[in-house]
């Protein structure tokens, strides 16, 4: 008689604890149990972040590469796409930037450097001129550099931590370690967004950004 009435006991405990699990999971998926959700809405809250919302949180909490990456992309989104060839000269006021399919020249791979002065000129207290070309003087202090005409007045504001020779009527620029590119009225007509930038050659410039590389044409 001990011997069946222990059997029961056993049975009705792990009969009680089969009762108890199964309450839980009915808790739990009935939203019973806190944080828990049964509805599809609901698990999405916790779903991983996609880029879009990872960036806006990144730009709320001032990052700078959210803020570039931003910049960038609103840039790209704001060209016209390019059809038929590209102009071979940039006109400032003229001119404009967009996109386009076709391939890269092969001499747009590199910057180049503008020329050292021939010939002494007045220049701003404790610069240091150190390029000249078309009137056009390349000014450097503490490792900024500014175009400055030899008429005597600032074509850009010394702030560039990196400065090439015009080429096509643009100049690759750097800042905050990004390149963009001013034009021959000192505007600043592609914004430093991207992580490389060739010279323009033949009305075309390659940029680059991490991995991606997108042609920019000077077009009419």
């Amino acid at each position: 008689m001990r011997k069946n009435g222990d059997i029961l006991k056993y049975t009705a405990a792990a009969a009680a604890a089969v009762l108890l699990a199964v309450g839980i999971i009915l808790l739990a998926s009935g939203g019973y149990l806190p944080g828990a959700t049964s509805d599809a809405a609901g698990r999405d809250e916790f779903a991983y972040q996609t880029d879009d919302k990872i960036l806006e949180d990144l730009l709320k909490e001032g990052d700078e590469s959210a803020t570039v990456q931003s910049a960038y992309d609103k840039y790209l989104s704001s060209l016209p796409k390019l059809s038929g060839a590209a102009s071979a000269e940039f006109v400032p006021g003229v001119s404009h930037i967009a996109l386009s399919g076709g391939e890269a020249p092969g001499a747009a791979s590199a910057n180049t450097v503008m020329p050292a002065p021939a010939a002494a000129y007045d220049i701003p207290s404790g610069y240091t001129a150190v390029g000249y070309q078309d009137g056009i003087l390349l000014l450097e202090k503490n490792g900024l550099y500014g175009y400055y005409l030899e008429s005597g007045r600032w074509l850009t504001d010394p702030v560039y931590s990196e400065a090439f020779a015009f080429s096509g009527g643009l100049a690759v620029v750097r800042s905050g370690g990004y390149y963009g590119a001013v034009d021959t009225a000192g505007n600043l007509v592609i914004p430093t967004v991207f992580s490389a930038l060739s010279d323009c050659v033949s009305g075309v410039l390659t940029a680059g950004r991490g991995n991606s590389f997108v042609l920019l044409a000077v077009s009419e």
